[in-house]
């Protein structure tokens, strides 16, 4: 049986917020012969999209059956549990406004089969996992960086667009081997990963060296030097890089 080692665990705000201030949220959940992931950026524009994007993640990883069935049946019981929680203190009226319109969060989930040597994912909106082995053999839900936009389709807390959820929530599975890197990543990263792939300049050598640099903040210091120098926008950024061994 393969194992799944966490190399690089990291969720920064953008440059000038505070920790409490990141809309990023990423939870995993390690078992003896599975490794379960969910990261999900939330929308700044949206109410409370923190909150939301953390319940997504800390409820799926729980799941047994990481299904796309599953996702969207979770979804009542999730909306009435981010409800509750953001309305436990009353808000000014202005808030309780933004509330109505709900909050908003992109989602990738991912279980690894460590016994069957598979993996499986959903995704929906511009959070991205990249498989490298020797090189990007699989990227997932977004394979080129032309395909980033500001405007993706979002989970939302209100049902008026799950109509539509089927069509853009994304499956896929692939195969593991000892070796691989399952890297996963929001937005802004996966943006200037892809980018930089897509020039052969093997992204993925750096962020695998930066995991390995044991100074403080080691990454946190290159991300904000890409940020000053406009290589990588500046967002919530989140990073898991997963070995395969």
């Amino acid at each position: 049986m393969l194992k799944a080692k966490i190399l690089s665990q990291e969720v920064l705000p953008k440059s000038g917020s505070t920790v409490a201030e990141c809309e990023d949220a990423l939870s995993f959940r390690p078992t003896e012969s599975f490794l379960k992931v969910a990261l999900a950026d939330g929308a700044t524009e949206s109410s409370f999209a923190k909150e939301w994007a953390i319940l997504l993640t800390d409820d799926l990883v729980k799941s047994r059956n990481l299904s796309l069935k599953h996702i969207i049946g979770r979804l009542p019981a999730l909306r009435n549990q981010w409800l509750t929680e953001v309305t436990k203190i009353p808000l000014p009226w202005y808030a309780e406004v933004k509330l109505e319109k709900g909050a908003f969060s992109t989602l990738l989930v991912m279980t690894i089969d460590l016994k069957k040597k598979i993996y499986s994912c959903i995704g929906i909106g511009d959070c991205c996992l990249f498989q490298v082995r020797d090189d990007v053999i699989f990227s997932f839900p977004i394979q080129k960086s032309n395909e980033f936009s500001n405007s993706p389709f979002l989970l939302t807390t209100k049902n008026d667009d799950d109509k539509e959820l089927k069509t853009y929530l994304k499956e896929a599975k692939g195969k593991i081997e000892k070796g691989d890197y399952l890297i996963l990543m929001s937005d802004a990263l996966a943006y200037w990963f892809a980018s930089e792939n897509e020039k052969a300049e093997r992204p993925w050598e750096i962020l695998l060296g930066i995991s390995e640099d044991t100074s403080k903040n080691a990454f946190e210091d290159w991300l904000n030097d890409k940020r000053r120098e406009k290589l990588i926008k500046n967002d919530d950024t989140s990073l898991l890089i997963i070995e395969i061994e």
